[in-house]
């Protein structure tokens, strides 16, 4: 009885603990208030395209666009297929995800002779985030994964279920698709107006620091079947998107899918980076972007 006691009396503080650390008040204006110094000190600068990538965040949580459209002229998509090629050949499943084989370690290193790496923490990237979340951000990581067609009869299992990612209150993730995404490739799929200013915010929400992975039955009947966005695309094709709302991906049914992913969540974030961080002498002889360098301090 008096174990018994204990763990209900843990449970009880534990919810209230993530209550009040995931009020907006306290995250925001307290557990992130170097991040929001920073961006007043030094708000980012936008382009036509960035700007509308910010715009449908806000507006849809999602936002796509591609190597082209972000970074006209300087033809990146070459050398980051060149590099993951080699390393497609040794890929292997190194996680509960038995449908996804890592190119990188599941805690890689952060070379910045890495292209990957180059281009999740690009200036102009994390200008976007911060602009969306009115904070600079943290970088959390970035994987490199190719998904593989499961089985005729397979369940989704884990992330090809719908879910919420619930590190932070905030969760942003930028994808890449290395190879053409049609249906049977296990596209990206979100809910429209799922993110924390959309309408469907409060639909399934996290019980952190667990996330939610509500039946495919019960979005279906709350969901409208406009707001499903289903992300196709073509090699080059990069996805922005809030994945502290619902999204699933990777259930390919007849094509291979090799896709990047870069993580950013704030500085209250609610578990470890997963990265293996250089000597910080190293990373001040980058001479980086103040933007650059808060995500990585």
């Amino acid at each position: 009885m008096v174990r018994l006691y204990k763990i209900i009396r843990f449970l009880i503080k534990r919810k209230f603990f993530y209550f009040v650390r995931n009020s907006w008040p306290v995250w925001f204006f307290i557990l992130n208030r170097e991040g929001r110094r920073k961006y007043k000190k030094a708000p980012p600068s936008l382009g036509a395209v960035e700007k509308r990538i910010v715009a449908d965040l806000k507006t849809y949580g999602i936002a796509t666009s591609s190597l082209e459209e972000l970074f006209p002229g300087k033809n990146l998509f070459p050398e980051l297929l060149e590099y993951a090629i080699p390393l497609k050949e040794e890929a292997r499943v190194k996680s509960k995800k038995v449908f996804l084989k890592n190119l990188f370690d599941l805690r890689p290193l952060l070379d910045f002779s890495n292209p990957y790496v180059k281009f999740a923490l690009n200036e102009k990237v994390l200008n976007i985030i911060s602009s969306y979340l009115k904070l600079y951000p943290k970088f959390r990581g970035y994987t490199l994964n190719v998904t593989t067609p499961m089985e005729t009869g397979s369940v989704p299992i884990d992330s090809q279920r719908w879910h919420r990612d619930p590190e932070d209150k905030i969760v942003v993730k930028m994808f890449l698709y290395l190879t053409d995404v049609d249906r049977g490739s296990g596209p990206f799929t979100y809910v429209k107006g799922s993110h924390h200013l959309g309408k469907y915010w409060n639909l399934f929400p996290t019980a952190p620091p667990a996330g939610s992975y509500p039946p495919a039955e019960e979005v279906s009947k709350k969901i409208e079947v406009s707001d499903v966005l289903v992300c196709t695309g073509k090699a080059g094709t990069i996805i922005f998107c809030e994945t502290s709302g619902l999204h699933k991906g990777g259930f390919a049914t007849e094509n291979e899918r090799l896709m990047s992913t870069s993580i950013y969540a704030t500085k209250a974030v609610m578990s470890p980076m997963a990265l293996t961080i250089l000597d910080d002498l190293d990373a001040k002889k980058l001479k980086l972007p103040a933007v650059v360098e808060y995500a990585l301090s």
